[in-house]
């Protein structure tokens, strides 16, 4: 694991790797449009996803993000 941390959650930011288990990007995910900088997988699906998809539909951006979710998916991807 990298020790790079999340714009968005503070949490760790993953390592991306290979069924065989060579790690071949440490860098996370860009954050935009929440935030200039980079993410961990779970904020990249639970935030940046879902308010990309918002902004397709020409929805408003949520009021606020919701870390409680982003823990949860996080120790689901952890298991």
């Amino acid at each position: 694991m990298s020790d790079k941390v999340c714009c968005i959650c503070n949490g760790p930011i993953d390592d991306h790797v290979t069924p065989e288990g060579k790690v071949y990007w440490t860098d996370g995910h860009n954050a935009l449009p929440i935030k200039d900088g980079r993410c961990c997988t779970p904020c990249n699906v639970s935030v940046i996803s879902a308010r990309i998809k918002e902004a397709c539909r020409g929805e408003s951006p949520p009021e606020r993000i919701r870390i409680h979710s982003i823990s949860k998916l996080r120790s689901k991807l952890s298991n």
